[in-house]
């Protein structure tokens, strides 16, 4: 985080987005999911933040939910669209949340780096 802006993941539900998982036994729906920044690799500084992509090839949303609910048993159907639908949003806020901008995220990232500023949004690819 910065002085300047805020950055959190949260869930992008839609129809087809949304599912049912059970942790430990207990049913959840990803649409009740409010955040899940926790899951992801940031790295931020005074200038701007990098989301890594460390999921490699394998199941991204396995990954995303073994990491949000740590030693728990977590359950759900395979997720394996990741490419092609956006399941997660990066939301970037300015200081006193007056303004934000939303970015859908799919996987696997070939983005290795995004600049906002004034007048344009630069994506650097790899």
């Amino acid at each position: 985080y910065s002085d300047d802006y805020t950055y959190r993941i949260i869930p992008h539900i839609t129809d087809e987005t949304n599912f049912d998982y059970t942790v430990d036994g207990q049913y959840y729906g990803f649409a009740y999911l409010e955040e899940a920044t926790a899951a992801f690799h940031i790295e931020g500084d005074e200038t701007g933040f990098t989301v890594y992509n460390d999921f490699g090839n394998d199941n991204v949303m396995r990954a995303v939910m073994d990491k949000l609910y740590e030693g728990k048993a977590v359950d759900f159907a395979d997720v394996d669209d990741m490419d092609e639908t956006v399941y997660f949003d990066l939301v970037v806020t300015n200081y006193n949340d007056s303004a934000s901008i939303v970015l859908g995220l799919k996987f696997p990232v070939n983005v290795t780096g995004l600049t906002l500023d004034d007048d344009a949004i630069v994506f650097n690819k790899e």
